[in-house]
């Protein structure tokens, strides 16, 4: 994959400052697969979107993830940075990458299960919800396709907590992006603790930034030269860096 030219990096900003989360995240994973209709995008179950969106970082960014966070402990600061490629293994299920709209039967308990993998779309819906276990519920309901007591169909509301907690476990094991976390040890008191981790998150906030500093490259060099904005763009980062450093003696 081809990494971002400052052109396309501003453009996905100007767009995705507007949105809120998961469709910023649609407009990064449309950025990560430009191969994909926009409808095959939003089809991608949760694990490929992160494998897009981790591998348009790497193409941009490099392969380092830069990462702050707060210990649970002491509230101190934390900033680290983590190789991409310790997560690439994390987005493939002992089963292989799970394909866009699969079905896939379980029995857990006494119920046979009939159900895919969440998307784009469904993560859309649940974010709606008033609260993190309604949230859950209603994902569910979109992803389970039948639920069964023998020869009984079973409405999802009249399945036991523990058999639902189950499938949730079940889906995670088939598409491990639904969980991504990291393993965080505070250096001040020596804490350990679990951070889940949003690469649609990082992978926004580095673009934001860049966008920032180079929209901040083009007034500088424009108040100057009085060129446009699509002419100080359409310049190598390589000129662009000379004329700041024209700019600023």
């Amino acid at each position: 994959m081809r990494g971002l030219s400052d052109i396309r990096i501003v453009a996905a900003w100007e767009i995705g400052r507007y949105q809120p989360p998961i469709k910023r995240a649609v407009t990064l994973l449309a950025e990560a697969c430009p191969e994909l209709a926009f409808d095959e995008v939003l089809a991608l179950t949760l694990g490929r979107q992160q494998a897009g969106l981790l591998a348009l970082y790497a193409a941009t960014f490099g392969a380092q993830l830069s990462c702050r966070d707060s210990c649970r402990a002491c509230a101190e600061e934390l900033e680290f940075s983590l190789p991409l490629a310790q997560f690439a293994a994390q987005f493939e299920s002992d089963e292989g990458a799970p394909a866009s709209g699969a079905e896939y039967d379980c029995s857990i308990s006494e119920y046979q299960l009939r159900f895919r993998l969440p998307d784009a779309r469904d993560m859309a819906a649940a974010a709606r919800a008033p609260d993190i276990e309604v949230a859950r519920l209603w994902l569910l309901e979109r992803c389970v396709l039948e639920a069964r007591r023998g020869a009984t169909l079973e409405p999802l509301a009249a399945l036991p907590s523990g058999v639902l907690a189950a499938l949730g476990e079940r889906m995670v094991e088939l598409d491990p992006g639904l969980a991504l976390e990291l393993s965080v040890v505070c250096p001040a008191c020596g804490e350990t603790q679990q951070t889940a981790l949003d690469l649609s998150q990082f992978v926004w906030q580095a673009l934001a930034a860049q966008a920032q500093r180079v929209l901040d490259q083009v007034d500088r060099i424009a108040r100057v030269y009085h060129w446009s904005e699509a002419e100080v763009l359409s310049l190598s980062r390589a000129r662009r860096e000379f004329y700041l450093e024209r700019v600023s003696t």
